[in-house]
């Protein structure tokens, strides 16, 4: 999976409900419908300080989901420890596949060409 920063800070809720406390989405209109999702739930809609970090699998080009739900990280680490803890995504080093895609990675110690400007996991 390829590491990319949102293009803008995303929103996070605080609420005493599972369902969607520490949900991180991408307009004020989707934090909306969360809250509205939860009646009678107290909610609080926060704007993060900085992007989120997000996960898309270099093989398929999907980003990761929770729940048909686009999963945000709060740091890179946060996101390379759900991607090899959670769900044990292949990683080489530069990318990552999902479960889906990993028959697609490369052999241990095959080279991998070096795109400009991506950075190293390791």
């Amino acid at each position: 999976m390829t590491l990319e920063r949102a293009a803008a800070t995303c929103l996070t809720i605080t609420a005493g409900d599972d369902h969607i406390d520490g949900l991180h989405l991408d307009t004020v209109a989707q934090a909306e419908d969360a809250v509205r999702s939860s009646p009678g739930v107290v909610a609080e809609v926060d704007l993060q300080a900085e992007p989120c970090w997000l996960l898309v699998c270099d093989g398929c080009g999907e980003e990761a989901e929770d729940q048909e739900r686009g999963l945000h990280f709060e740091s890179l680490e946060d996101a390379l420890t759900w991607a090899r803890e959670v769900v044990c995504w292949t990683m080489d080093g530069r990318r990552l596949w999902c479960g889906a895609c990993r028959a697609e990675a490369p052999a241990p110690g095959e080279r991998i060409p070096v795109i400009e400007g991506q950075m190293s996991l390791l």
